[in-house]
């Protein structure tokens, strides 16, 4: 789910999806891990290695495939999202 929570209460807009993650490995780890450090080094947070994401390191990366999505309605009902994709 994601949502503003500096909204005032009953006004929020709410974005939920349902997905199939999958932890990466070989190629396609270090194809994430590249994306991912290009974008940490260009906010001045430094570059990522394998060894960050990886046993015993506390983080891992993983690739969600999206199956639904539902925007917040109204009475906090979910309305589906159409993927023309």
């Amino acid at each position: 789910m994601i949502f503003d929570s500096t909204v005032s209460i009953g006004s929020a807009e709410a974005l939920y999806v349902e997905a199939i993650a999958e932890q990466l490995a070989g190629a396609e780890l270090a194809r994430a891990i590249a994306t991912f450090s290009e974008r940490s080094r260009a906010c001045a947070a430094g570059a990522w290695f394998a060894a960050d994401v990886l046993q015993p390191a506390a983080f891992r990366l993983y690739r969600a495939v999206a199956s639904s999505r539902f925007v917040l309605g109204p009475h906090d009902q979910r309305l589906p999202v159409r993927s023309d994709s």
